[in-house]
């Protein structure tokens, strides 16, 4: 039995898939138990999986038929053996000393979640998340706030950048046949969480590449459950943390604008424009909830008054200011 297990679902990703295991492998916490789940590739990397495995003696491989991300990782989460559990995406790479890291981040505070900063791989470019002081949290309202609305975004909702004991995972897994499983995922470890901490040393690296499932140029009904996420966090934020409210909105509003964002980068967007016309609709309804929130800057509330008005105005403001923050999602 190993100290750390790492899931890594594997989906046709050859010219990523040996640096992200080299990445693993190279790992200066060495009890870990390395676990490659082939999701039904098609190309080579079930292949890349098994040679792996043959020079590696830490890796497990399981081949399986495709079911998705959520459905890999709960094939990983159902065979590993560590006592503290990570995830890395398969097309993307980590600092050898990450694990290291975070687990002696988690040991040292005591905590059930440990999480580090990510770095995003662009096109000739590598942009860090904004910085965040180390902290660590006990309170559930303040955990729920520091992940939904830190102003991080993916960084804090997403699993990849963080190290679970095992206890926290044990009865939860990813809904299959959704997008965005790390958004419905996110407050289902946050309930099982005693003490949570974030380390302000970026130690992932998340590889933006345009094919990714998040970088599609057609529409797909995947875009809008990012909505649906949001949705169903607030309803029970707004039962069992009250106090919340404010921060699950938050993130609800910022699903608003990802959706049309998402949307609008479509190259068939002008299908589609009654999905856009239906997210409108949503922001138009909870006007002045979004006017109020504590956590939207005014430039944001600014974005949201363009996106209700004048659609057009909006993209072409963004296209001639894309680099400002005032119009970055």
């Amino acid at each position: 039995m190993s100290i750390i297990s790492i899931i890594v679902p594997v989906y046709n990703v050859e010219k990523y898939l040996p640096k992200c295991i080299e990445s693993i492998i190279g790992q200066t916490f060495k009890d870990i138990e390395i676990i490659l789940i082939d999701d039904g590739s098609i190309d080579s990397s079930g292949y890349i999986c098994d040679e792996y495995s043959k020079k590696d003696s830490r890796i497990k491989v399981i081949h399986k038929e495709n079911g998705g991300l959520s459905d890999a990782r709960n094939a990983g989460l159902n065979v590993c053996s560590g006592k503290y559990i990570g995830f890395v995406d398969s097309d993307d790479y980590i600092e050898n000393d990450m694990y290291e890291m975070l687990y002696n981040f988690l040991k040292i505070h005591d905590l059930d979640v440990a999480m580090c900063e990510t770095y995003y791989i662009e096109i000739n470019c590598k942009r860090k998340c904004k910085y965040f002081a180390p902290k660590v949290l006990e309170r559930k309202n303040e955990i729920i706030e520091e992940i939904f609305a830190n102003k991080c975004g993916g960084s804090a909702i997403g699993v990849c950048n963080k190290l679970y004991k095992r206890k926290i995972l044990e009865d939860i897994r990813f809904d299959k046949n959704k997008f965005y499983e790390d958004v419905f995922f996110s407050l289902k470890w946050i309930e099982k969480t005693r003490r949570f901490g974030r380390s302000s040393e970026g130690k992932y690296f998340y590889l933006q590449r345009e094919n990714s499932i998040n970088h599609q140029r057609k529409f797909y009904i995947g875009i809008l459950h990012i909505i649906d996420a949001y949705s169903e966090n607030l309803k029970t934020i707004k039962i069992k943390y009250p106090k919340c409210i404010e921060a699950g909105e938050y993130r609800l509003w910022w699903s608003y604008r990802f959706a049309i964002e998402r949307i609008l980068e479509c190259s068939d967007c002008s299908a589609h424009l009654d999905s856009i016309i239906e997210i409108q609709k949503k922001i138009r309804s909870n006007w002045v909830r979004i006017l109020s929130n504590k956590y939207l800057k005014n430039k944001e509330k600014f974005v949201f008054i363009l996106l209700i008005t004048n659609i057009n105005l909006y993209q072409m403001m963004k296209k001639v200011k894309g680099q400002l923050n005032l119009l970055k999602v």
